[in-house]
């Protein structure tokens, strides 16, 4: 048995005094890197280098070209999705302030009319009356949200109103 130890082989046979020899460190350098040489060798037989052919490097520039294309559009419909977003919320505030602004003229406009004065010049200097049920003719349309007039009212000789105006 050989074992190797600091550059020198250390032989043991059988019961005799050992020997000590120097170790050929450079032959087996020389032998490993000659060994590894062929290993490359051999690897490069067994694996040898393919050339792409001329269909394969078409085929795989034209997937890249269409893998860019798609990337470049899903970054411009991402764009376009932003913009309207952004453009959707000015909207939207710009409806809020005019239906602000339309609540604020409503109330201007209604707390400007005085229902109750209203009603006493219609009583007092009218001369209107409350209708009864009896006078009130209620009239439901179910197929559209207007009536339509085929033919003229009846007039009376002068209405209430028109009496009331010609009293002043």
């Amino acid at each position: 048995m050989a074992a190797r130890k600091y550059g020198y082989i250390e032989s043991v046979q059988g019961s005799t005094a050992r020997k000590w020899e120097t170790a050929p460190l450079r032959e087996e350098y020389q032998n490993n890197t000659l060994r590894s040489v062929e290993r490359v060798e051999r690897q490069k037989k067994m694996h040898p280098i393919q050339s792409i052919d001329v269909f394969s490097l078409l085929f795989m520039t034209a997937a890249v070209a269409i893998t860019l294309y798609l990337c470049i559009s899903y970054i411009q419909v991402q764009h376009n999705i932003t913009s309207m977003s952004k453009q959707i919320a000015i909207k939207e505030s710009e409806i809020n302030d005019l239906k602000n602004q339309n609540d604020a003229a409503y109330n201007r406009i209604d707390t400007s009319v005085d229902l109750k004065y209203v009603y006493d010049v219609a009583v007092r200097e009218l001369g209107m009356v409350r209708a009864d049920q009896s006078q009130i003719m209620k009239y439901t349309n179910v197929k559209s949200d207007y009536v339509r007039q085929y033919g003229n009212i009846p007039e009376e000789e002068k209405s209430t109103l028109e009496r009331a105006i010609t009293k002043k």
